[in-house]
């Protein structure tokens, strides 16, 4: 009796020091790829830091006045108020470049615009990710997985690795976008008792007194027939520095008040992140079995297909603003469809990985 409850414990000890020695194991292959991915695609991490520069100084031209873009730029940086026009902050920044377009309707006359900005962000994140697994694979020679005690632990090292690579990559952007937020105006968008008013007044008022002192400090006259011409008119709508509905509202007919900080947070980064993370896990198995250039082919082109169909099937849907169900209209493009379908795609595509992973001829 005392020879089989030893017999018992030593099997209980060993199976306990098995699992800590693959704990180890599967942790420091988790800081491989993290250290060495990291260092192999550094160049490409270089282009994606210029690529998201070029986009942000895009989105603070594309969201000043319309016709005086570097005035308005010059006086924003020289801290000055801007008459008419409104901070958009990093909200509105980061929805400039992420608002993708709205639903696309074949027509004669309907004209139509690739959303360049979504797309360049969301593919070059593909192809940050895309060459590494299958080129570490490449090299070893399957000798990496063998090191690594278990085929499935190196699957998931790679894919630890895409997540992180995916949450640094949007960290980057938010950064990049907060430096020209803070530049133009701050990093909250105007709006209520911090953007500008939307003031109608009756024949004879005041309410271009400011406009009207700017203009004739930088002797500008066209502020002044704004004047005279809502005076005529017996009304006038403004918006002045200070009070107003706001960037967002004005522009994209959202308003703050009415989201509540999960939302705005879920809608501008959390539908977007796991967009991008369940397209690069499902990247990363492709390109273990099809090679990294053909997969970032079919990545890419179902990508593109999301623009053309408002389809919560095509997941690049849930990562465009102007798509989303308080915009939109579409009541299946929303955050608990964007969960349940981007987990569906990760654990589906980390499922089929494994399997190819365990019948793979590695000599």
């Amino acid at each position: 009796m005392r020879d089989r409850k030893d017999g018992k414990s030593r099997k209980s000890r060993n199976s306990r020091t098995k699992k800590h020695f693959a704990g180890i194991r599967l942790g420091r292959l988790v800081w491989y790829d993290l250290s060495y991915g990291y260092r192999s695609t550094r160049l490409k991490w270089l282009g994606a830091a210029l690529v998201q520069a070029y986009f942000a100084v895009m989105a603070v031209q594309g969201c000043s006045m319309p016709g005086a873009s570097g005035e308005v730029l010059g006086m924003q940086a020289a801290g000055e108020q801007v008459p008419g026009v409104q901070a958009p902050g990093v909200l509105g920044y980061l929805g400039f470049l992420l608002q993708g377009m709205p639903e696309y309707f074949l027509s004669e006359t309907g004209k139509f615009e690739l959303p360049v900005p979504w797309l360049m962000l969301q593919g070059y994140l593909l192809f940050l990710t895309v060459s590494y697994p299958a080129g570490d694979l490449a090299r070893s020679g399957g000798q990496a997985i063998v090191r690594a005690g278990r085929r499935r632990d190196w699957l998931f090292g790679k894919a630890v690795w895409v997540g992180c690579t995916v949450a640094g990559y949007y960290l980057l952007l938010t950064a990049t976008v907060a430096v020209c937020a803070l530049a133009t105006g701050g990093l909250a968008p105007e709006s209520g008792n911090a953007g500008g008013l939307r003031i109608e007044c009756e024949a004879g008022c005041s309410a271009m007194e400011g406009l009207a002192d700017k203009s004739m400090a930088t002797g500008s006259a066209s502020s002044e027939s704004m004047a005279d011409k809502s005076m005529a008119t017996g009304s006038a709508s403004i918006k002045s520095p200070g009070r107003s509905q706001g960037f967002l509202t004005d522009r994209y007919g959202i308003d703050l008040a009415e989201l509540g900080g999960w939302e705005i947070f879920l809608s501008w980064w959390g539908q977007p992140v796991l967009v991008s993370l369940a397209l690069c896990l499902a990247q990363l198995v492709a390109s273990l079995a099809l090679g990294p250039a053909l997969s970032l082919f079919l990545t890419l082109g179902y990508l593109t297909a999301s623009v053309f169909w408002a389809s919560p099937w095509l997941l690049g849907n849930f990562s465009m603003l102007l798509r989303q169900d308080f915009l939109s209209g579409i009541p299946e493009i929303c955050f608990r469809n964007c969960l349940f379908l981007c987990a569906a795609w990760s654990i589906g595509a980390l499922s089929l990985g494994a399997v190819w992973i365990g019948r793979k001829d590695l000599f």
